[in-house]
């Protein structure tokens, strides 16, 4: 494709809002863009200079820009690709202020193309290292792509129906991702403010397409589980699970993921009819299950030092060791049923228990043992108290062992 001939296309979608068309003509990976870039002879940014006031600005310079994101893509100069894409999009938010929603699919193309290319820009620099170079890329296109949610965010001209609120979530999402790949979740506070201080003036998250409403209630859960809000994230994350189409086997992995571990703190452990659904989480997650199903506080120790790295990888390491109390209260509440034959019993003695722990793996002293009883105590898996002198655990008459899922941790980490 000559560029002239691209022109002409892109300046007739433009006028007639064709916007699948326009995504063809500015996705970077895309056949007419590759054709566009094997047609054009010399495809450098001075060669293409007496090409501008041919359209209405700004797609002259759009349309020089995006050639040479494609020209740089194609050579794998993915930092300079990016800063090209920069300003691509800096030229196309300026024309968007003016324009309503039927322009929102080729915006959320151009960040899209954005954020994969800041990403391989980043990957690059930490490749070739030296002292000289930042990875900053992401963080760059976090900023852009955060001008774009408020320009969504904000829009008090156009009537609902047309209006470029319904791509502030979509837009959110992005920018969630970025924060997240460079590690600066913090950031997301500003987006929910923004969200937040504009609830009421934009449509229910409802009434979004479904796939923005799942990935910014999966962000939310992600930001409440890392800030050890539990509750709170598991409700987040079975929304996410139960939204998500049967066919996002991946989007549903990823929920289960951070899910598994919270319902593990509370002793529901995960069905093997759907770890079988997932086989990446039933080779990580299913002995866990079993460890704790059996009070086997060996096989837990051992599975947790043999998946360590992949649990800090998902950032669920924390968690699934904190688990590691439920399957010691399993420990415990077994041995005690097995004493309580045929009557239950309120005192048994803390040499039981710790006789239990060894045949368990875990060989320790009855100081310890009564240090590990006080705080399962003191944390709600146990209701009694220790009598030191006696060397003796009196068990409260009335629920000894109470439902995880009403325990409170009183000192959460």
């Amino acid at each position: 494709m000559k560029f002239p001939v691209y022109l002409a296309q892109l300046a007739s979608a433009v006028l007639d809002k064709q916007a699948f068309t326009l995504i063809e003509l500015l996705q970077v990976e895309s056949s007419k863009s590759k054709e566009l870039l094997r047609d054009v002879a010399n495809p450098s940014r001075p060669a293409l200079q007496g090409f501008r006031g041919s359209v209405e600005s700004p797609w002259d310079d759009i349309a020089i820009a995006h050639l040479q994101v494609v020209l740089k893509a194609e050579g794998r100069d993915f930092g300079a690709a990016y800063k090209e894409q920069a300003k691509l999009i800096v030229d196309v938010l300026k024309w968007f202020q003016s324009q309503t929603s039927w322009f929102l699919p080729v915006l959320y193309r151009v960040l899209d193309d954005l954020r994969e290319l800041a990403a391989r820009a980043d990957e690059d620099v930490m490749l070739q290292g030296g002292p000289s170079k930042q990875a900053d890329s992401l963080e760059d296109a976090a900023r852009i792509i955060g001008n774009c949610f408020s320009s969504c965010m904000t829009d008090r001209t156009n009537p609902v129906g047309v209006s470029r609120k319904w791509g502030t979530y979509y837009i959110a999402g992005l920018a969630l991702k970025c924060y997240f790949r460079i590690s600066k979740t913090f950031l997301s506070k500003n987006i929910i403010r923004a969200i937040d201080a504009n609830s009421d003036t934009l449509p229910p998250l409802t009434q979004y397409p479904r796939s923005h409403q799942v990935t910014w209630r999966y962000y939310i859960a992600l930001l409440d589980f890392l800030g050890e809000n539990y509750d709170k994230a598991e409700r987040g994350f079975v929304s996410t699970f139960y939204s998500c189409p049967m066919r996002a086997r991946r989007n549903k992995e990823l929920a289960l993921n951070y899910l598994i571990p919270i319902r593990l703190l509370k002793g529901i452990l995960p069905s093997r009819k759907l770890l079988n659904r997932f086989p990446n989480l039933e080779m990580l997650y299913r002995p866990f299950g079993d460890a704790i199903r059996k009070g086997d506080i060996k096989e837990f120790d051992a599975r947790l030092a043999w998946a360590e790295t992949r649990l800090v990888e998902a950032g669920v390491y924390l968690t699934v060791e904190r688990a590691r109390e439920v399957c010691l209260s399993r420990l415990f509440r077994k041995t005690w049923r097995a004493l309580s034959k045929p009557d239950p019993l309120t005192r048994v003695p803390i040499s039981s228990f710790q006789a239990a722990l060894k045949i368990s793996g875990l060989d320790i002293s009855q100081e310890e043992v009564e240090c590990l009883l006080a705080n399962m105590i003191y944390k709600g898996y146990m209701r009694g108290y220790l009598s030191h002198g006696t060397g003796i655990l009196v068990l409260s008459k009335q629920d000894p062992f109470p439902s995880l899922l009403t325990r409170r941790d009183p000192a959460p980490m």
